[in-house]
């Protein structure tokens, strides 16, 4: 039973998987409390089978609650899709609980087996005459040292340990997923703790490894017997034993940091979602230290997912320069509201000191930002090169582009009243660092129009482009791999909708904006086309896989909704919305106060 990847964790399954399961963990239960006398002498006798059908009912107990919740999600969306879904999570999180305390248990076993061990080993010393017929044991107060617990195999309970570190990550992203953080954070914290444990024992386990092996070829070295052909054969035997026991190590060790990594990301992103953006920096970095240690052990020509762990890095740093933004956008919005207007310049913020120190961190802000798209991009490039054909690391910086199209947007509306620094944003290819002189040379031009105010669409549009073009390493790069992949149809959406909006709003182009907003509702079209077919068993997506969570299938109903009102398509839009607001998806106060939405008629969505 191997440690899983968090990002790997989708259960793509179905409500009969889900009874199959739940009778398998009743059998488990009911054979592990059977007090029957013939029963309990068989565990006292195979201790080892007793212990592991125990590691196998919390593992029994995680893919219920897996399945459980993708089973609530399968199937068109209907207003009850929400109430259902919710009372799967609450199936999900007994199940998880439940797996939790049984892995819990299990290790505990293996912790009091050790301690008595302990004991025993630092006891007083067995005189000759206290020495049975074996020469081992004794007397010491009239009791006998020897091992009253039942042994509990290393191998089993380290499994048990990653086990348990997987269920409560697996938790705490339940909370995560219906928003509540406040739940999420303690259970999260825990499951960094047990991964980092894990992870720690994991190279303890490596160094002994390579101990191991280094003694065994000195042994041989030093063995004058390993002349005739059966002492070399033996030696060799042993050798490679000892270097599969290095192999083995090193593979727990890498899979114990992955795990680490995606641990410490989560509680960024949950630390981010609560505005306390202190502490989703530095989750992040810590999570960014456990990924670099990864990458340093991972060898893809002995197998390591190295394209699937720089992809998991990459998207960390996407959730990090996500966070930074909508830090970014508050301290803007502080700014401001400290001017009371947006038309003060730079140097009129001479005469406030607290200003002054305001604008200063902003500015180091969107340093910190730019650095931090950099490593995204490089980790993702790098991601996307090892593993041609998949769409995971496109999609992945798709989102990356959008993320720098909206810094940008923010370092051109505040051009005027703070200084700001976006250099590297606008290299020929893409990505924020080039050793070209040319590149570098027109970041720095760009940085310059910005801070002057004159950039124009194409410029401020560039990373949106980039995003849909099928040659721009993003959305559109990956529909030319599937063109039903449906994060990447749904994001050339997003990228449609957004050019639209820059086209009127900041720059007063009505053709220009109808056009894109054309685009925009005839590409969310074709995501709805996508959910739809996926109806009947196979979710969302076509492939099979866990159609994702209802909310956020509503809100890509609720945005094609925005798109179609804004392409002219007033009627499907307020049927659109009117399904959206009869499933739960938004209320009518979101629908009335949308800027998306200004204009339509309450009468249209059934306001």
């Amino acid at each position: 039973l191997r440690k899983k990847k968090l990002s790997r964790d989708g259960a793509v399954a179905s409500a009969a998987s889900v009874d199959a399961l739940v009778e398998v963990a009743n059998a488990l239960r009911s054979v592990l409390h059977d007090t029957r006398l013939d029963t309990v002498k068989f565990w006292e006798a195979a201790p080892g089978k007793r212990h592991t059908s125990i590691l196998a009912l919390g593992e029994t107990l995680v893919a219920i609650a897996q399945c459980t919740l993708v089973a609530s999600r399968v199937g068109p969306l209907h207003p009850n899709l929400i109430h259902v879904e919710t009372e799967a999570r609450k199936a999900a999180v007994t199940a998880y609980n439940e797996a939790i305390d049984t892995f819990t248990h299990l290790c505990g076993l293996r912790e009091q087996y050790v301690a008595e061990q302990k004991i025993i080993a630092h006891s007083k010393p067995v005189r000759l005459y206290q020495q049975n017929a074996f020469g081992v044991g004794g007397v010491h107060g009239g009791r006998k040292d020897k091992t009253r617990l039942p042994l509990v195999a290393v191998e089993l309970a380290n499994v048990a340990a990653g086990a348990l570190a997987n269920a409560l990550a697996g938790l705490g992203d339940v909370f995560v997923q219906c928003d509540e953080h406040a739940i999420a954070l303690p259970v999260l914290l825990k499951a960094e703790i047990a991964y980092d444990t894990v992870a720690n024992r994991c190279a303890r386990s490596v160094q002994h490894a390579e101990n191991s092996y280094q003694k065994t070829i000195e042994e041989s070295r030093r063995d004058a017997a390993g002349t005739n052909s059966h002492s070399v054969a033996l030696q060799q035997q042993q050798q490679n034993a000892a270097s599969r026991g290095q192999i083995n190590a090193a593979t727990d060790v890498l899979d114990a940091l992955w795990n680490l990594g995606d641990a410490r990301g989560k509680l960024g992103e949950c630390y981010g979602a609560r505005g306390e953006f202190s502490e989703a920096c530095g989750w992040r970095k810590k999570a960014f230290e456990a990924f670099d240690h990864a990458v340093s052990l991972a060898d893809s020509n002995a197998g390591d997912d190295l394209s699937g762990l720089l992809y998991d890095w990459g998207c960390v740093w996407v959730a990090h320069v996500q966070t930074l933004c909508e830090e970014l956008t508050l301290l803007v919005l502080n700014l401001r509201s400290a001017d009371a207007s947006s038309g003060v310049s730079l140097d009129a913020s001479c005469s406030s000191s607290d200003r002054e120190r305001l604008a200063q961190t902003i500015t180091h802000k969107f340093h910190e930002t730019t650095f931090a798209c950099v490593a995204s991009d490089e980790k993702l490039r790098n991601s996307i090169e090892f593993s041609q054909g998949d769409t995971s690391g496109l999609v992945a910086r798709g989102e990356l582009l959008q993320t720098k199209n909206e810094i940008v947007r923010l370092a051109f509306e505040s051009h005027n009243f703070v200084a700001t620094n976006v250099v590297g944003f606008f290299d020929d290819d893409g990505m924020g660092t080039s050793s070209t002189a040319s590149s570098t040379n027109a970041s720095t031009n760009a940085n310059s129009l910005i801070n002057s105010g004159n950039l124009n669409v194409d410029q401020l549009c560039f990373h949106l482009r980039q995003a849909i073009a099928d040659n721009g390493k993003g959305f559109g790069a990956a529909l030319t791999v599937d063109q039903r992949n449906f994060d990447a149809v749904v994001g050339v959406g997003e990228c449609y909708f957004e050019l639209g909006k820059i086209a009127i709003r900041v720059f007063g182009d009505s053709n220009a904006a109808r056009s894109e907003f054309t685009k925009a509702w005839q590409t969310y079209q074709k995501a709805l086309q996508i959910a739809q077919h996926g109806g009947n068993g196979n979710g969302a997506h076509l492939s099979g896989d866990d159609p994702g969570n209802v909310k956020d299938r509503l809100q890509v109903a609720y945005a094609a909704a925005c798109a179609a009102y804004a392409a002219g398509e007033t009627e499907t839009a307020g049927e659109l919305l009117a399904n959206v607001l009869a499933c739960g998806g938004c209320t009518r106060t979101q629908i009335s106060n949308d800027e998306d939405l200004v204009g339509l008629s309450p009468g249209a969505w059934g306001g």
